[in-house]
């Protein structure tokens, strides 16, 4: 409840520091920026549980992101979208697979093998196009994340909660979902793993997307709201911590 209550409180200052923080219009794009966080804490949640983590999701998307430009867009391959978005899934799950090879079988520590992965990645990412942007995507793909159906909708954040829904069956009432608690209880990962749940990210998904939705409607600079949010949390995982130390 401590989140959640954190996040109401968050919303209610906003409200009173702000005209247009509980419109809803700029509720739905709080919604819309924190699709890609969503989508990527979702899978992230899996991996904490069992007392693992990940230091180049980040960089992953990136790669993955470029690949499919790279494939789709008529200045190179020019194979279409469906094809970049096959390529893309591909190349995602084989970095995957080499951290986690990397942790398996040559036994270097997540920490170290993610963070490998997360400079190798970024640095492809950069040499697929040199640096530069691929835009000029078709309307019907742009539009996935900005016409909202029902006057409210997007498909990208339909599918951040399809899946949310999705992954948070599969926790609680498959027997896969239920063997990552067990495997994050064990005696070696204790304190490190075994705790979390689906809601509990979307709450921090939405803590950092009301945080930074609402510094940008004060005026706050970029570089502050990095500073702020990188403090909140620091603070916010001191305190889960602190509390599941308490006798």
């Amino acid at each position: 409840m401590g989140p959640l209550i954190g996040l109401v409180l968050l919303c209610l200052a906003l409200a009173l520091t702000t005209d247009t923080f509980l419109t809803v219009r700029n509720i739905l794009n709080v919604l819309d920026q924190v699709t890609v966080l969503g989508i990527m804490a979702i899978g992230m949640t899996l991996v904490i549980l069992i007392g693992g983590i990940d230091l180049s999701v980040g960089s992953v998307l990136a790669l993955a992101s470029m690949v499919m430009g790279y494939v789709a867009y008529p200045d190179y391959l020019n194979l279409g979208v469906p094809a970049g978005i096959a390529a893309a899934l591909v190349v995602a799950a084989l970095c995957g697979l080499v951290s986690g090879l990397l942790v398996t079988v040559t036994k270097l520590p997540p920490f170290i093998a993610t963070l490998a992965m997360m400079s190798v990645a970024r640095g492809l990412a950069n040499m697929i196009t040199d640096g530069s942007q691929i835009v000029g995507f078709p309307d019907w793909f742009t539009n996935l994340s900005i016409v909202r159906h029902f006057g409210f909708l997007s498909v990208t954040v339909g599918l951040m909660i399809v899946l949310a829904i999705v992954f948070a069956i599969f926790l609680n009432y498959r027997a896969t979902g239920r063997s990552l608690y067990a495997i994050g209880g064990s005696a070696e990962v204790a304190l490190s793993g075994g705790i979390g749940s689906i809601g509990g990210t979307a709450i921090g998904v939405l803590i950092i997307g009301v945080l930074r939705n609402g510094l940008n409607l004060l005026g706050v600079s970029p570089f502050i709201q990095q500073v702020v949010i990188g403090v909140v949390i620091a603070l916010a995982v001191a305190t889960d911590t602190w509390r599941r130390r308490r006798p």
